[in-house]
This record gives structure tokens, C-alpha cells and sequence, in this order.
């Protein structure tokens, strides 16, 4: 149907309208009608459809490694299979402060000494060319956010990464 709004008739194929038709469904699901983006309609959608898929993990993979942290924090915010979305995404964000880390001399002057040899190893096995370069700030903030809201891995990724975060601040 249409709407009648200030500006004139809305049509309401768009996003919304496909996002009410979709909840008009007799499913029950934990579906969050009105978010802002198509990441989060993808998302939704597969949820309400039951795809057998790990659409968000995917997603929020994806969007993490191309820097559209916006977009993936919104992902994540729904996800229900929080821990091993969290290593995936852990892996991508490692991958990102080693490009921050290793970028230059200076760089490496300024991160290296505060962290071991072992872990500077560690991080340099993360290396991933696929993955964009960002700000070390956003990746260290995204990283912390992550790790909030992970348990403690049998590898021991996690702890390493949070000592890593760790010496990184104090230099920041």
C-alpha cells in the first residue's frame, strides 16, 4: 500500500515496507524490524527465512576486514553465536593491527618494545594481504569491544590478544 507523508505518497517497497511485509510472517524470531542498514536486512532476513548459512558471521567478517566497522558492529549486535563469531572476527582485527604494527620503521620502533618476541611473532603469523589497512585506534577500540564479550579460547588467542591490546595502549 501507500502512505501519505509530509513530503508526498511513499511507496512502501522500500526498505521498510520489505521489512514490515516480512514480519507479517507467522514466525517467530528475535527480528528487529526498523535497523538502518541493508547489512542488517540481509541479516534479519536470513534469520526469518531460516538459512542454514552463517550469514552474519560472513557479513561481519567482511565488513571488519574492509573497514565499514559501522556496518559490522550493527551486524554483530544481533548475532546469537557470539564466541565463534568473536574468533573469526578476532583473526580479522589481529590481521589489521599487524599491518598497523609492521607498517614502517617507525611504527615498529614505537609498538615493538612493549611487546615480547614471542607475541610479535605471534602477530606476525596474523598477517592476512586481503584485509584493509585502518587507524590502529579503531581497530585497538573494535578489538577491545570484541574481546568484552569472549571467553577464553583453548589456542589461548584471546588472552594473547588482550595482552597485545594491553602493551598497545600504554603507547597510544
Amino acid at each position: 500500500g501507500y502512505t501519505k507523508t509530509s513530503s508526498g505518497i511513499n511507496a512502501e517497497y522500500g526498505r521498510e515496507g520489505m521489512l514490515r511485509s516480512s514480519t507479517k510472517s507467522s514466525i517467530t524470531t528475535n527480528f528487529q524490524p526498523y535497523e538502518t542498514t541493508w547489512f542488517s536486512l540481509i541479516v534479519n532476513l536470513s534469520e526469518l527465512w531460516e538459512i542454514s548459512v552463517p550469514v552474519q558471521s560472513y557479513m561481519s567478517v567482511l565488513l571488519y576486514s574492509l573497514g565499514r566497522f559501522r556496518e559490522a558492529d550493527e551486524v554483530v549486535l544481533t548475532s546469537q553465536n557470539r564466541q565463534p563469531l568473536g574468533l573469526q572476527l578476532l583473526n580479522v582485527l589481529l590481521a589489521q593491527l599487524e599491518m598497523a604494527v609492521f607498517l614502517d620503521e617507525e611504527s615498529q620502533k614505537l609498538f615493538l618494545p612493549v611487546l615480547s618476541p614471542s607475541v610479535s611473532s605471534w602477530l606476525k603469523s596474523k598477517r592476512d594481504p586481503s584485509v584493509a589497512m585502518l587507524d590502529i585506534g579503531t581497530v585497538i577500540k573494535t578489538l577491545g569491544n570484541i574481546l568484552s564479550w569472549m571467553d577464553e579460547d583453548r589456542e589461548g588467542n584471546v588472552r594473547t590478544a588482550k595482552s597485545v591490546r594491553d602493551a598497545i595502549i600504554s603507547v597510544l
